[in-house]
C-alpha cells in the first residue's frame, strides 16, 4: 500500500490518507517483525527503568491529574488515564537510555509510539496486531517527516525525541482510534506546533522527560482535534511552518508514505550498552581490546578519541559525578570498561561513579572533533577514532564507524531475550519474565493486552 504525493495535497494531508489506508492492510512481514523486535527491546527497558527516581518523580505528579484507572503504568499498582499512562511508561523506557535509536531522526522512536500504542489498546480493547500496525504506521509518519528536516534539526540544537516523537504520538493514536481525515490533519497540526525539546538538558532527569511529553503531547493533539480544534493543513510546509523554523528551509521534495517504510529502509539501531549511543563505537573497540589483553586500566597512560561533528554536543560530560551524566560521557565509558571490563547497568551507579579507580582515570582520556571524520557531516551513528598510548611507550591505533546492534551489524534472536530478561529480572521475576517474552514474540495474536501488560509489574 502506497499514499503518493498529489501536489494538490499538504504533507499532513497525504500522512492523513495514509494512516487512513494503513488501517485496511497486513504489514509487510519485515516491518512486522521489526516492530516486533522494537517492542519486546522497548518493554524490557521500561520495565529496568520503572523504579528508576525520574520514573517515580513523573508517576505521583501523574497520579495527581489522572482521570481514570484506564491503562497500567510499568511496575506500578495503580492505573493511569491512557495519556498519562503513555507518558510515565516513555520516561521509564528512556530512564536508562537503553532504548533502541534511530538514525532517520537521530532519537529514540519506540519508547515514545509503543506506550501510546500500548495504553490506548487497553482503554480501547486492542489487540497486539492492532498495536503493531499504529506503532509502524505512527513510526512511518514521523520518520517520512524527518527525513525532509534532519540532520538541520539536530544541528540546531533540538533533542529530536522530543520534535518528532510528538509526531509520532499522535498519528500512533490517529491510527488506533481510526479517525477521518480531517481530524487527523488537525491532530498532526497541532502535535507539530508542539513540537520542542532542547538537548542542553542531556544529563538530567529532563532528558527522558522529552520522551514522555511528546507522547503526552501527540495524544494530547488528537483528543483536542477530536474536540473541534482545527489547525492549518499548511502547518509542516507552510510560511513560517515546521519545516522553516526547525530546519531553516522549505521542502525540495516530497514524500511516499507507505512506500520503502523507513523502519525497513534505514532501520533501528538496538543498544548493548545503557548510555549515549555516542560512545557506542568507542565502546566497542574498547572492549574488543581489553578482552584480547592489550590494554588495561594499569597499561593506558593515556586516550584520545577523534569523533565526528555530533558526538561531542551529546557527549557533555567530561568529568561526571552522577549516574545520569555518565551516561553522556565518553571517559565514562571508556574508563568504565578499562576498570570492569564491561559496560552494563551495574556500572551506572554513584559508588562506582565517584569511586578513584574512575574519577583518576577519566582526565587522562581527551575527545575532539577528527577533521577526516567530520566531513562525513553531522550524522548519528558516531564513527570512532581512537589513540591509546600506553605506559611503555606503545601506541596503538584503533577505528570503528559503526556500533554493534546497527542494522549492518544485527543483534540475534538470543541477543534480544538475553537483553530483555537481563533488563526485566531487575523488577519482576523471572518466570514472569519469560512469560511475557514468550507472548510478545507473538505479539499479533495477543488479545488481552491488559494481562500481557499485567505482567509487567
Amino acid at each position: 500500500m502506497v499514499t503518493e504525493v498529489k501536489l494538490a495535497n499538504s504533507i499532513t494531508q497525504d500522512a492523513a490518507d495514509f494512516l487512513v489506508d494503513v488501517q485496511n492492510v497486513s504489514l509487510k512481514p519485515e516491518v512486522l517483525m521489526l516492530s516486533k523486535q522494537a517492542i519486546i527491546d522497548y518493554l524490557g527497558c521500561s520495565i529496568a527503568g520503572c523504579r528508576e527516581a525520574v520514573m517515580e518523580n513523573t508517576y505521583n505528579w501523574a497520579r495527581l491529574r489522572s482521570s481514570a484507572p484506564t491503562a497500567t503504568v510499568v511496575g506500578k499498582e495503580w492505573a493511569l488515564d491512557a495519556e498519562h499512562a503513555a507518558m510515565c511508561n516513555a520516561v521509564a523506557g528512556h530512564a536508562l537510555d537503553f532504548d533502541d535509536t534511530s538514525w532517520t531522526t537521530i532519537g529514540h522512536p519506540t519508547t515514545v509510539a509503543a506506550p501510546v500504542a500500548f495504553a490506548l489498546a487497553e482503554q480501547q480493547g486492542a489487540t497486539g496486531q492492532d498495536i503493531l500496525k499504529a506503532y509502524a504506521a505512527g513510526i512511518e509518519v514521523g520518520h517520512k517527516m524527518a527525513q525532509l528536516t534532519m540532520p538541520e534539526t539536530s544541528e540546531a540544537g533540538w533533542h529530536t525525541t522530543a520534535v518528532y516523537g510528538v509526531i509520532i504520538a499522535a498519528a500512533v493514536q490517529a491510527c488506533m482510534l481510526g479517525l477521518d481525515k480531517q481530524t487527523i490533519v488537525n491532530s498532526l497540526g497541532i502535535a507539530l506546533t508542539r513540537a520542542g525539546g532542547l538537548r542542553s538538558n542531556f544529563g538530567s532527569m529532563t532528558k527522558p522527560l522529552h520522551a514522555g511529553l511528546a507522547a503526552k503531547s501527540g495524544m494530547e493533539a488528537v483528543s483536542l482535534a477530536s474536540a473541534g480544534i482545527t489547525a492549518s493543513h499548511l502547518a509542516f510546509e507552510g510560511t513560517d511552518g515546521f519545516f522553516s523554523c526547525f530546519a531553516g528551509k522549505y521542502p525540495e521534495k516530497s514524500v511516499r508514505f507507505g512506500e520503502h517504510w523507513d523502519l525497513v529502509e534505514n532501520g533501528l539501531a538496538f543498544k548493548l550498552y545503557p548510555c549515549c549511543s555516542g560512545s557506542h563505537p568507542a565502546a566497542d573497540l574498547m572492549l574488543d581490546l581489553v578482552s584480547s589483553g592489550k590494554v588495561s586500566a594499569q597499561t593506558v597512560k593515556s586516550i584520545h578519541v577523534g569523533t565526528s561533528l555530533l558526538t561531542p554536543r551529546e557527549l557533555v560530560s567530561v568529568c561526571p559525578q552522577t549516574p545520569l551524566e555518565a551516561k553522556f560521557s565518553m571517559q565514562f565509558a571508556l574508563a568504565a570498561i578499562l576498570i570492569k571490563g564491561q559496560l552494563t547497568l551495574d556500572e551506572f551507579t554513584e559508588e562506582f561513579v565517584l569511586s578513584s579507580g574512575i574519577q583518576e582515570l577519566m582526565p587522562r582520556i581527551s575527545m575532539d572533533v577528527d577533521d577526516e571524520l567530520a566531513k562525513l557531516g553531522f550524522i548519528g551513528t558516531a564513527p570512532v577514532k581512537l589513540e591509546i598510548t600506553l605506559t611503555n611507550g606503545e601506541v596503538l591505533h584503533a577505528q570503528n564507524d559503526l556500533a554493534r546492534g546497527n542494522p549492518e551489524k544485527p543483534l540475534t534472536h538470543s541477543d534480544f531475550t538475553e537483553k530483555f530478561m537481563r533488563n526485566a529480572v531487575r523488577s519482576i521475576a523471572a518466570d514472569q519474565a519469560e512469560n511475557m517474552l514468550e507472548h510478545l514474540f507473538k505479539l499479533e495474536t495477543v488479545t488481552d493486552i491488559k494481562g500481557l501488560m499485567s505482567l509487567t509489574k
